[in-house]
């Protein structure tokens, strides 16, 4: 799996936005659904992911999988670190992934899971967040530039990575909607 097939799946799900809250981390990229976080990753090395566990099964996961460890910042008993080594199969991955945003969901309120089942059945209005990293020779500033759009339907978005001669990547995100 690579980073444009983990964020695509991440952004696919309802309500969720992207975004970079830890500022003494400034290249972790945190998944939430209203506003608490399911998942994150770091975008420079892209070689773990986070994600929230049911207690009951995160011990059998981590005996199972030997990609599957211990998390040195978040909760041992809530949370997972993925390594992405490719010794397990994506389709594990995204069903953790869905499992860790189902876990998050359940501990809402009622009045927000409410709006999210009502948002299934129709199109996702969302926030998108576009993404531009620049060259460290910038004085290491990674300026993240936040489009916030609220639609009533997101038809298509694009996401694309170019290198410069430098070799530093960028990123943005492209929504085409309709109204």
């Amino acid at each position: 799996m690579d980073i444009e097939k983990y964020r695509n799946y991440c952004i696919s799900k309802i309500k969720v936005t992207e975004g970079f809250p830890f500022p003494s981390l400034p290249n972790v990229l945190v998944f939430k659904v209203a506003d608490k976080m399911f998942t994150a990753t770091d975008i420079s090395t892209f070689g773990s992911i986070s994600i929230k566990c049911n207690p009951d099964m995160i011990d059998e996961l981590r005996s199972k999988y030997p990609s599957f460890t211990d998390h040195p910042y978040f909760s041992k008993k809530h949370w997972g670190k993925v390594l992405m080594d490719n010794s397990i199969p994506d389709k594990q991955i995204f069903e953790w992934i869905d499992n860790s945003y189902d876990l998050v969901v359940a501990k809402l309120t009622k009045k927000l899971r409410e709006e999210l089942k009502s948002k299934k059945c129709e199109s996702k209005p969302q926030k998108k967040t576009a993404l531009h990293r620049f060259s460290r020779q910038e004085n290491d500033t990674r300026n993240k530039i936040n489009s916030q759009m609220d639609t009533n339907c997101i038809r298509t978005v694009f996401t694309f990575r170019t290198y410069s001669k430098f070799n530093f990547s960028y990123y943005a995100t492209i929504s085409i909607t309709n109204g």
